[in-house]
């Protein structure tokens, strides 16, 4: 068994590196976020919007928000707004049927919260 553990160590960390890359927000586009799930909903419209992004849909986990924008350091906006996690959509989403191509971002259902 000993002779086996450098081939699973190998292969743990072969595994960790595809899933961090995969969970890797991107600059721009669909992100899931995890606030604080004591926030409440005009908060997170708001931190969306003071980070230049907009809410597309929430998620069954308590303080979880798919957001969006295409301005580049989206997910950098979003931590300084207070996201506790910010991920990258696609990769959650990955090819399971629940994957809507995200076209227009609620922009004005937004801007009406504010």
């Amino acid at each position: 068994m000993r002779s086996f553990f450098p081939s699973f160590l190998m292969i743990f960390v072969f595994i960790c590196t595809i899933v961090f890359y995969t969970l890797k927000p991107s600059e721009k586009g669909a992100v899931i976020v995890i606030f604080n799930p004591d926030t409440v909903i005009k908060s997170i419209v708001q931190a969306s919007i003071n980070a230049d992004g907009y809410l597309m849909d929430t998620l069954s986990l308590p303080g979880a928000y798919i957001l969006w924008s295409d301005t580049p350091g989206f997910p950098a906006r979003l931590k300084q707004q207070g996201a506790l996690l910010v991920i990258n959509y696609q990769g959650v989403a990955g090819c399971t049927s629940k994957r809507p191509l995200i076209n227009q971002p609620f922009k004005k259902q937004s801007e009406q919260i504010s």
